[in-house]
């Protein structure tokens, strides 16, 4: 059941027009009452899951540049893959509880995704940094759509 004023203005009318007691009136307010903890400890939960997914996906993706960067060689490219990841989880973060940042995420990773569209012109290092933030945006889109399809715990 959606919780609201106008729900509780409605029971509150019913009661009176049943005459209902005071006892019955009191046990719908406190049944609204708790669906609306349950509700908003649920998207506190979701929050700051997501914020810890958010900090954990940065601080791997900073580790597996920093052990690159130390191997050198090809593994350059892994480098500014990796590179590409932290501006988006910057970002991330910053959105983290704002209202529409699925919209956010979602313009982002299709801004992102454009940027290859002329891959003839792209070197590498550009390739690789384009395709980091692609994965960084599009992993928290779906994180924010759909915050129980990957069980990390």
């Amino acid at each position: 059941m959606l919780i609201s004023s106008k729900s509780l203005v409605v029971a509150m009318m019913q009661c009176l027009r049943k005459r209902c007691n005071v006892k019955e009136l009191h046990a719908y307010v406190i049944n609204i009452c708790m669906q609306f903890i349950a509700l908003f400890e649920k998207i506190i939960d979701t929050t700051d899951d997501f914020i810890e997914f958010i900090k954990k996906r940065a601080a791997g993706a900073a580790k597996i540049q920093a052990t690159a960067q130390k191997k050198g060689g090809y593994a350059i490219l892994t480098v500014y893959h990796f590179a590409g990841k932290v501006k988006p989880y910057a970002d991330g973060l910053k959105w983290a509880t704002k209202e529409g940042r699925e919209d956010h995420f979602k313009a982002k990773y299709k801004e992102a995704f454009t940027k290859l569209e002329d891959l003839d012109s792209l070197s590498q290092r550009q390739f690789q940094y384009i395709t980091g933030e692609i994965e960084a945006y599009g992993e928290q889109y779906i994180r924010c759509i759909k915050p129980g399809s990957v069980k990390i715990k």
